[in-house]
């Protein structure tokens, strides 16, 4: 399971990008961030929550929201986001540091 891979949720069918190293395949666990569509009720803010396109849809990532799930909860890899590494590393900094 690659970081930045693109899974559904098996249970809920939510979509959410795996953010945990390969180095750590071993673990029976994954630490997922979800996207979410875009809504009124959840006002994004830019740097911590950049917008997504995933199988021409807008998603916005929300790594407030992030869990860990049992690897097996997640389906076939759907899409990566790989080549948005900055922009998710960059989302995961302001979350922690604030900047």
């Amino acid at each position: 399971m690659a970081r930045f891979d693109v899974y559904e949720l098996r249970s809920s069918g939510t979509m959410v990008v795996n953010y945990q190293s390969d180095l750590l395949d071993h673990y029976a666990t994954r630490f997922i961030i979800p996207l979410l569509p875009p809504t009124n009720s959840r006002r994004p803010t830019p740097r911590l929550n950049p917008v997504f396109k995933v199988q021409d849809k807008d998603l916005v990532f929300y790594p407030q929201l992030a869990a860990t799930v049992r690897a097996s909860e997640l389906a076939t890899p759907i899409d990566s986001l790989a080549e948005h590494h900055t922009e998710i590393i960059d989302a995961i900094d302001m979350l922690i540091s604030g900047f």
